[in-house]
Parts: C-alpha cells; sequence; structure tokens
C-alpha cells in the first residue's frame, strides 16, 4: 500500500514544477515584449531636404516627402511615454527662412500623430528633453516672435508637453538673458534634468554658451562659458554636447563639460 506521505510529496513536487513552468512563460513573454519595445524604440531614422525614411538593415521599409516643404529642424524621442519614439518635424516654405508648421510623426510607420500650423511664431528649430526632470520629455521649440512685453522680433525657446496627442504650452519665455543664436536641451550636471544650453551674444559682438535650469515655472540662469570670438553648430552626440568655437582666427570642435560651477 502506498504511502500517504509518498503521494503528498508528489503532488507538491508536481504543484512546485507546474508553478515553475507558469513563472518561466511569463518571464519569457515580458522578456519578449522589452525586447519589442526597445526594437521600436531604436528605429533607424534618415531625414534629409524634404524626406524622411525609416530603414532596417539599410533596407527602406517605409519613408514620407513633404512635396513641396522642407525639413526645418527635427528631433527624435519618446514624448508621450508609450515606449515608442516620435519623429517631430518643423516644416517650411521652399525659400522661407522660418518654418509654418510643426508635424508628429509615429518613428516606426510614420503615420501621422499631430500637424497644426505655427507660422504665427515662425518656428524655427526643434529639440526634446525632460527640464524639470519628471520622466516626462518637453518640448523645446525655437521661436521668431515678438512678446507682449517685448515688442520687437526675436529669437524665443517655448516650451510645450505632447499630450493626448496635441501640444501644450509648458513656458512661453519672452527671452534668454542675452539675444542667442542657437540651443540644445542637455543635462550638463548629470542631475537627471535637462538644461536649455544656448549660444548667445554680447555686446562686443563675442559669444558665450549659457546654461538654464527649470526653477518652479520657468527657466534661471544656471553655468556660463568663458567668451569666444565666435561660436556655432551646438549638436549633441553619444550623449556628449559639442560646438565650434573660433579661437585665434581658427576653428575648433569643441565638447562641453561642466566643471568647477562653469561651461568648459
Amino acid at each position: 500500500m502506498p504511502s500517504p506521505f509518498l503521494k503528498c510529496e508528489v503532488n507538491m513536487s508536481y504543484k512546485k514544477n507546474f508553478l515553475i513552468t507558469i513563472f518561466l512563460a511569463l518571464f519569457t513573454i515580458l522578456f519578449i515584449i522589452k525586447i519589442d519595445a526597445i526594437f521600436k524604440k531604436h528605429t533607424n531614422i534618415l531625414v534629409e531636404n524634404n524626406e524622411i525614411k525609416v530603414y532596417e538593415k539599410q533596407k527602406i521599409i517605409v519613408s514620407h516627402n513633404f512635396d513641396s516643404m522642407e525639413i526645418q529642424s527635427y528631433a527624435i524621442g519618446d514624448i508621450n511615454n508609450d515606449n515608442n519614439d516620435e519623429v517631430i518635424l518643423v516644416l517650411k516654405n521652399k525659400g522661407d527662412k522660418f518654418g509654418c508648421q510643426i508635424i508628429i510623426l509615429n518613428a516606426n510607420d510614420l503615420n501621422e500623430i499631430y500637424k497644426s500650423n505655427y507660422e504665427n511664431i515662425n518656428p524655427w528649430k526643434v529639440d526634446i528633453g525632460d527640464a524639470d526632470g519628471d520622466g516626462i520629455k518637453d518640448i523645446c521649440i525655437g521661436a521668431y516672435t515678438t512678446t507682449r512685453f517685448y515688442k520687437g522680433f526675436d529669437k524665443r525657446p517655448y516650451i510645450y508637453n505632447f499630450i493626448n496627442n496635441d501640444l501644450y504650452p509648458k513656458w512661453l519665455g519672452s527671452r534668454l538673458s542675452r539675444p542667442f543664436e542657437d540651443y540644445a536641451f542637455f543635462d550638463v550636471d548629470n542631475d537627471g534634468a535637462d538644461e536649455i544650453v544656448a549660444i548667445e551674444k554680447l555686446k562686443d559682438c563675442r559669444k558665450i554658451l549659457n546654461s538654464y535650469k527649470w526653477k518652479g515655472f520657468g527657466l534661471e540662469g544656471f553655468a556660463e562659458s568663458d567668451y569666444f570670438d565666435d561660436i556655432k553648430e551646438i549638436n549633441k552626440k553619444d550623449n556628449k554636447l559639442f560646438v565650434k568655437v573660433l579661437v585665434n582666427n581658427k576653428w575648433q570642435t569643441k565638447r562641453i563639460i561642466y566643471k568647477d560651477g562653469k561651461l568648459k
């Protein structure tokens, strides 16, 4: 006659193996979902002139042409926390200096999820960053326009959030400390929040890099660089920030870091 203890041990072993099988199956499913999300998040994008292309292994899988318009500026990132990247584009009419439309596409299939006319603010650049470190991407649109308190046309940084497939103003700043030519969202001090780093013009025609942190409901000056004869082409590459500076009549590419309270 079989021992009741042996029968109990067999049942316990069966239940244990069953639970392990279920756990492994769930882990595998979650792993596949995660890998799929990572794959979608790092879709290869090529943008040139008036066309945007998505490709895999050097093969174009989908493209979108804007016909009579040109791409003035673009940025790629997950702006709505859905684990998929979006492409934000500033479009302009051929021959124009500033943009007139903002379009947002799904980065995987280039389906349009947002489109609106912004010719009233003359957009000229777009960049993505997390200004307040809350884990939600902010969109900074460089505008060339007037404001209520500053009647002259000038470049201004406008910050938006993308919520329910629409752009909502987060901060429509009148200006930075000085007139500026270009900017980038970048976390210069590695605190988890992106600063706006701008190329600003001085009264004596020299230029300086200045950075701004999000403080409550606006931007506050954070750190500056030394003066240069000229600065241009502020770019992000491989999670590093670069500019071209003119020193002694020679252009040189310089990586920007934050050290001892300054941009160097």
